[in-house]
């Protein structure tokens, strides 16, 4: 009887040192995105006296709607910090201790409709009518129109890497990559879009490589040695290998048969054939932005901070829109954009504006 009650005992504080080690790893990580929102913030603040942005030249007919000033949006810790739709353009922001919250403006006149405060955010994607956000330890999903929460997951592991990814279905996924008794495993995590009801798979995969984009028939994956590839589904047959260059990790772009990849941390835009692996044009200017596909035209942020226009085909500038000043910070600052239609939406972390733009298409 004692050498039950010994084993129980010893079971009972295993236990207890396991959820002290899970808190506090958990305590870690958040206090260190935590640290470094408010880092950033710090800098901007002391950056403060950046000017304005002016548009000085433009080749594209191109009329300012808004602006807001003095907003502070994410810099790489997110692959998309700012959405739009038709009616809203949502947005990502830490406040000046650090603390995140997810915004909603009226695209037409720059209108803040709603804020809601949420710690730790990974990713967001919307679709017609709902936003659905991956946090540190759960995922949410609320109303466009009012920011009404309308589910919430399970609890979920406590760390940050949690990616959603385009909406197929009536189902959002949810990615991450995970360790489950010494294996490193990718999680996909379906989530009905009107319940939450979830349904989890489970794979064993190779230290380095992560999903990128999924589709009912392929899969795009990445690895650290800068190989790209698609591999068909459901059989798993291998289809093409590519060498980009640079680690990705970020949702990319498509048009038919072509998948567009950049990242703001890396400086270039390549256009590859989703059949054949093969590149089909590279971009020479540097890129500080993501890219954004409206109405058959690419956008994206150069270096020397234009907004240019590029026909997917070619990768050929259509035309340009460039600003006062003309420099961009990426190392440390956020430059992100967002499309609806022939609304533009831009944000410029060094001078920490969100500057609404309307492009004809004549």
């Amino acid at each position: 009887m004692a050498k039950k009650t010994l084993s129980f005992t010893w079971l009972i504080i295993t236990v207890f040192l396991l959820t002290v080690l899970s808190l506090v790893a958990m305590f870690y990580v958040a206090t260190d995105i935590f640290q470094k929102n408010k880092v950033a913030a710090e800098n901007i603040q002391e950056e403060s006296s950046f000017p304005a942005r002016s548009i000085i030249e433009a080749t594209l007919p191109v009329n300012e709607i808004w602006r807001i000033s003095n907003i502070n949006l994410p810099h790489l810790d997110i692959p998309a910090a700012m959405l739009a739709s038709d009616d809203y353009v949502f947005f990502v922001s830490y406040d000046d201790g650090g603390k995140d919250s997810l915004n909603a403006i009226d695209s037409e006149s720059g209108e803040i409709l709603w804020t809601v405060n949420i710690p730790l955010i990974d990713s967001m994607i919307i679709n017609e009518s709902r936003i659905f956000i991956a946090v540190f330890w759960d995922i949410r999903s609320y109303n466009l129109s009012d920011g009404k929460l309308l589910w919430r997951s399970e609890q979920l592991p406590q760390h940050t890497g949690y990616r959603l990814h385009p909406i197929a279905e009536e189902k959002v996924l949810v990615y991450s990559v995970e360790d489950y008794s010494g294996k490193r495993e990718q999680v996909l995590r379906y989530y009905n879009i009107d319940d939450g009801i979830l349904e989890t798979v489970r794979q064993e995969i190779s230290l380095g490589e992560w999903l990128v984009l999924k589709f009912p028939d392929v899969e795009f994956w990445a690895d650290r040695y800068d190989r790209f590839w698609a591999v068909s589904k459901p059989m798993n047959d291998f289809l093409w290998e590519a060498n980009i260059d640079q680690q990705y990790n970020n949702t990319p772009t498509m048009m038919g048969s072509t998948i567009f990849l950049s990242d703001g941390a890396f400086p270039k835009l390549l256009a590859i054939d989703t059949n054949t692996g093969l590149q089909i044009w590279k971009y020479s200017e540097e890129i500080v932005s993501n890219i954004e596909l409206s109405d058959g035209i690419l956008y994206a942020v150069r270096l020397d901070g234009a907004l240019t226009a590029l026909d997917p085909n070619t990768g050929q500038e259509i035309g340009s829109i460039k600003f006062s000043p003309a420099e961009t910070k990426p190392e440390t600052k956020a430059y992100w954009i967002a499309t609806a239609g022939e609304k533009i939406f831009v944000y410029f972390g060094d001078s920490r504006e969100l500057i609404a733009l309307s492009i004809s298409k004549e």
